[in-house]
């Protein structure tokens, strides 16, 4: 397809978005997880937000790494109240919400915040109530969660509209990934699973990874995923995390931020499968779904 064409494609989808967005305060919910930690998941959750910013979207991060909540740490801020406050005291959401670069905004999780899945009904129906503003403040929430098989992790990618699962090319990632995807069979439509493949090395071995994995998957779990492209390890990528900066800003000519753009534009093509043939739930649904079981 002509770089022309590209671009017009791409313009299209987001005004079909932004033609949503003016029909329905319903958003699109994107849980970004992983099998194991250390695979960067939540630097490209980061720089996959402000790309979409960049594209004129309205993004909010939702830190739901509960207990180990790094999100405002990589963003160089310190986050003045987490969602432990929305759930304990008479803070509302707009007291809990930080403003990171491009007026990507964010919720840090907190430790303490797993007490949200315990909560009886009344609890939790105060804080869907809380929570519901996020309908018309935002066109796309990504959920950063923990990584590996737990039942908190499980039930985010369950309650999503979508599932990001992020894969590095290393042995350990690659079993825990799969395992992950395993645990979810039965529990989340495998046609709203994508995936990821951070720090590969050069093109070869992202091919190799991508079809071992996704071949792998659809044999043995009979998921077919779809690959959003990959991300090389780019020392680029390593000096703006010391520098708690997100990458796309930092050095936006590198080769991760050029791959970013690129999976950014892919995520945005699936729009026309997950958001005009079948519509978002939103905020409430998206918690009523978390909170309450799906």
């Amino acid at each position: 397809m002509a770089i022309g064409d590209q671009a017009e494609r791409l313009r299209t989808i987001i005004s079909d978005l932004r033609l949503q967005r003016d029909e329905r305060p319903n958003n699109r919910i994107i849980t970004i997880t992983s099998g194991k930690g250390g695979v960067g998941k939540t630097n490209i959750t980061i720089n996959l937000a402000i790309c979409l910013a960049k594209r004129g979207f309205r993004i909010i991060i939702l830190d739901a790494d509960f207990g180990l909540s790094n999100v405002d740490v990589m963003l160089g801020t310190v986050s003045k109240y987490s969602f432990v406050d929305l759930l304990k005291s008479d803070r509302q959401l707009e007291d809990i919400l930080s403003v990171g670069p491009l007026g990507v905004r964010f919720v840090s999780g907190g430790s303490g915040a797993i007490e949200l899945l315990n909560m009886d009904e009344r609890q939790l129906d105060g804080i869907i109530d809380k929570m519901a503003p996020l309908d018309k403040m935002a066109d796309i929430i990504l959920v950063d969660t923990g990584a590996g098989i737990t039942p908190s992790v499980l039930r985010f990618m369950q309650a999503s509209d979508e599932v990001i699962l992020v894969v590095t090319p290393e042995p350990a990632s690659l079993t825990d990934a799969y395992a992950l995807v395993k645990s979810s069979v039965g529990l989340v439509e495998q046609s709203k699973m994508h995936v990821i493949f951070n720090r590969v090395a050069d093109m070869r071995e992202a091919k190799d990874t991508e079809d071992r994995f996704l071949t792998t998957v659809e044999r043995f779990l009979g998921v077919r995923m779809n690959s959003l492209g990959f991300v090389n390890h780019d020392n680029a990528v390593l000096k703006a995390v010391k520098k708690q900066q997100p990458f796309i800003l930092e050095y936006p000519q590198c080769k991760a931020a050029e791959q970013i753009r690129a999976i950014a534009d892919a995520l945005l093509g699936t729009n026309r499968a997950y958001g005009i043939e079948r519509g978002y739930n939103g905020i409430r649904g998206f918690l009523s779904r978390l909170l309450k079981g799906a």
